[in-house]
């Protein structure tokens, strides 16, 4: 039971272990390059090539620090998952 809460008290006392996730919609502007729609954040994906207007989509960021590390997951495309390289 101790290594229980020890583990437990760990992961909440650590940030970058928790992932946030943010309902988008997003819209291709470039190879590997999408725009949350109506803002100015720009997201780089790794190796997708779907061509998508403004699809719903989910955004897992696992850094809070750096909003570099997670992945964009389409929903409107049968739940394609892809990993993020940064945000913009």
């Amino acid at each position: 039971m101790r290594v229980f809460v020890a583990v437990l008290f760990a992961c909440l006392a650590n940030p970058a272990t928790a992932s946030d996730y943010y309902k988008v919609q997003v819209t291709r502007k470039a190879q590997d390059l999408y725009q949350v729609d109506f803002q100015s954040i720009y997201v780089k994906t790794r190796f997708y090539y779907e061509y998508v207007y403004s699809s719903e989509a989910i955004l897992r960021i696992d850094s809070q620090f750096e909003y570099n590390v997670g992945e964009i997951i389409f929903v409107g495309n049968g739940g394609a998952k892809y990993d993020l390289e940064k945000l913009l």
